[in-house]
């Protein structure tokens, strides 16, 4: 009975960060279930030694959440909201302290059933972006979502949320199919769905996140370190920064102490339908200058005058053909072969514990940078939480 317990909470685990793509409250849903339910699955012994792990370990956690959570109650504007602020605060940590009890009993192979859960999620996630993008029409989501709740602004960019998690991807795919045929297709699919369907937000935590675990690979190539306590550093590092953040929010009179949320918005209805439209309009100005492009931050010049729809004034919502119309066919080579390379080096080490440890480092850099402009601040704050204690 402990075993199948064990079993469900590391798939919620998995499920979790791609269920953010429909509601933050599917994503705090399964992580508590994860929690009781992985806690529920240790006998006396296990408890008794997690118990012992957080006399040592737990302090370097509760000080920057505790101080957050000051800084909120004393400085903020409201009132009402530092409480909520606190209680929410307060659920994290406790939270995290039932996970961390059940992941430091956990074997570690076994982690990779929540690499499963969370794959069989992002392709649901993937399918999802398409039929929502192109294939639905507006009655039918209006009659799925409501009034106002149509195009890829309801499904909250799940580009981002694909970007995200695609370097421990690839290594749970490279490792666990014997075809590497299919690790470089799922690749292509990722690569595509980002690139050719998300915003600027998506993109660059993308490459930010991919960057970082370049650079990873090569101080692990030509140094003998402790790859395990970098991840740690690293996450206790944005921890820090991501708290600091949040506290930042909280004082700022502007915003009234809230914090960063989804930005779906109504501009986004009418993506859906246009979306063609805005492609078709970026690859014809691309082929005017196709070798050099227009130069960097042309397609902005380009729709100033055009009849595009408002959403897509900054950006076409596809980073290749915003590469292609700026800086032509030799940037977007360029481009390409760089990412290509990377990951190229990211598939090629043959270390299957190092590359986990860094795709769980890249992939939360990635959603740490992608957190400043599309997701909650206090949502990353608490998976820095996580990671650190996970990883301990």
């Amino acid at each position: 009975m402990r075993d199948k317990l064990q079993i469900i909470a590391l798939s919620l685990l998995g499920l979790a960060i791609p269920l953010t793509t429909y509601s933050k409250g599917y994503f705090f849903i399964a992580i508590v279930l994860a929690a009781v339910l992985g806690v529920f699955s240790l006998n006396f012994k296990q408890l008794k030694h997690s118990f012992s792990f957080f006399n040592k370990k737990l302090l370097m956690l509760v000080v920057p959440v505790c101080l957050v959570t000051v800084l909120s109650v004393i400085f903020a504007i409201d009132f009402s909201y530092s409480l909520k602020k606190l209680a929410d605060v307060s659920l994290i940590l406790v939270i995290t302290g039932l996970l961390g009890m059940f992941l430091q009993n956990v074997k570690k192979e076994r982690f990779l059933i929540s690499l499963k859960a969370m794959l069989i999620m992002t392709v649901i996630n993937i399918a999802y972006l398409y039929f929502d993008m192109y294939f639905a029409s507006p009655e039918i989501l209006l009659s799925i979502y409501g009034e106002g709740e149509t195009g890829p602004g309801r499904v909250r960019y799940p580009a981002s949320q694909i970007a995200v998690i695609s370097p421990l991807l690839f290594a749970y795919i490279y490792f666990t199919l014997k075809n590497k045929t299919y690790a470089w297709g799922f690749f292509i699919l990722v690569f595509f769905t980002v690139f050719a369907t998300g915003g600027r937000s998506a993109m660059l935590s993308f490459i930010v996140g991919g960057l970082f675990m370049i650079v990873l690979l090569f101080i692990y190539k030509h140094e003998k370190i402790n790859l395990k306590k970098i991840v740690v550093g690293v996450c206790a590092v944005l921890l820090c920064v991501s708290g600091g953040l949040l506290g930042y929010k909280v004082l700022d009179a502007r915003n009234g102490g809230k914090e960063f949320e989804y930005r779906a918005s109504l501009e986004s209805s009418d993506l859906s339908s246009g979306r063609f439209e805005i492609w078709k309009f970026t690859w014809q100005k691309s082929l005017e200058n196709p070798v050099l492009g227009v130069g960097i931050g042309g397609y902005r010049k380009l729709t100033a005058d055009s009849d595009v729809v408002l959403a897509a004034r900054n950006h076409p919502h596809n980073f290749i053909l915003e590469i292609l119309v700026s800086t032509g066919f030799v940037g977007l080579i360029t481009c390409l072969t760089v990412l290509f390379i990377g990951f190229l080096m990211y598939f090629k080490q043959i270390n299957q514990i190092s590359m986990v440890a860094i795709g769980v480092v890249s992939s939360y850099v990635t959603y740490w940078v992608n957190s400043l402009t599309s997701v909650s601040i206090l949502q990353t704050y608490w998976l820095a939480i996580f990671a650190v204690m996970s990883l301990i």
